[in-house]
């Protein structure tokens, strides 16, 4: 073979194997896509509110924690969050997290539809951009089939255009953000404490009644919401989300009672604000957290509510109600 002949045969084999890696990586791209995004790779898809970011995972104490010179009601200081009058403030309980490179595609396309509306011609309308399209995830949600299934979807586990409109419109109604059709742990959340509040929360007779004349307080691990009961099918509060212990931290089960209340607590050794504190079992209490309580992992063993659930949960019980635990957190 000649000279010539052989330097075309190293170029054309230079260019197969660029094909073949191009193919390769757009194939792996597309393959990322199909395969469900773990929990923990997850970001919130907007920034929270700016209490948000002094969310602390409060270890369980292990132990009641101490009370020597504090007072129920009067705490050496507060640790309860001022309600956030900003108008730039996003919920966290309706913020959904997202892979990163979703947050990037989402902004891209943002910005190229922007771009083009700057550059139309205001007195020229040929009838094509009457609606422009919406962004919507290619990816697949850590809970696709649940979300398909509650959605009355098709249920493959696999994020199609279709799944994506529908998620998409439900956020949009439940005010979730970004609404861009993730099956994420917020959407997820939301689709199953619609289900609790439309089939009443102890349909399953789980939750024990209480004493005549009493009340009791419910948790659902496996479902992560949190009720009061005044009888089996007598709801008096809630349902409502939460997040419990995660892998290591499990929350303790069984039945308890709230035997100490503490509205601005902090933390004695780990110094985190735990707010409208409502010790059951050692130190694992029912308190609020200034982010969202869909973040993961989990807890380290408290029980989280959003900052208002947990105030009006307060303003609800008294000292000495029971509280029954049962079950476990997912993926734990």
């Amino acid at each position: 073979m000649g000279t010539y002949a052989r330097s075309w045969a190293r170029l054309l084999t230079a260019a197969v194997v660029a094909l073949t890696a191009l193919g390769a990586h757009t194939t792996a791209a597309a393959e990322d896509d199909e395969r469900p995004v773990p929990v923990d790779r997850l970001v919130p898809g907007v920034p929270f509110g700016p209490d948000a970011s002094r969310q602390v995972d409060t270890p369980d104490q292990g132990a009641p924690p101490r009370r020597i010179g504090m007072s129920a009601t009067e705490p050496v200081r507060s640790a309860v969050p001022a309600e956030d009058a900003d108008d730039d403030y996003v919920d966290p309980q309706l913020v959904e997290f997202v892979p990163a490179k979703d947050v990037e595609r989402a902004r891209t396309f943002e910005e190229e539809r922007k771009a083009e509306e700057e550059n139309e011609d205001p007195y020229y309308d040929d009838g094509e951009n009457a609606e422009r399209p919406e962004y919507c995830t290619a990816f697949t949600g850590p809970y696709q089939r649940e979300v398909e299934k509650r959605l009355g979807l098709r249920v493959n586990g696999r994020q199609s255009a279709a799944d994506c409109a529908a998620i998409r419109h439900y956020q949009q109604a439940r005010g979730i953000v970004p609404g861009t059709g993730f099956a994420g742990p917020t959407t997820w959340g939301h689709l199953r404490l619609d289900e609790a509040r439309r089939k009443g929360p102890n349909a399953s007779r789980r939750c024990p009644a209480p004493f005549r004349g009493g009340r009791i307080v419910c948790i659902d691990l496996n479902r992560q919401i949190l009720w009061v009961q005044s009888s089996r099918t007598k709801t008096v509060f809630g349902p409502v989300a939460i997040r419990s212990g995660r892998k290591g931290y499990l929350t303790r089960t069984g039945r308890f009672s709230v035997y100490w209340r503490h509205k601005n607590h902090v933390s004695d050794i780990y110094d985190a604000p735990m707010p409208y504190s409502q010790f059951f079992s050692g130190g694992q209490a029912m308190h609020a957290t200034p982010g969202s309580v869909y973040k993961a992992p989990g807890s380290h063993g408290c029980i989280n509510l959003s900052n208002r659930n947990a105030r009006l949960l307060w303003n609800f019980l008294k000292l000495h109600e029971p509280v029954y635990v049962w079950g476990r957190k997912p993926s734990t």
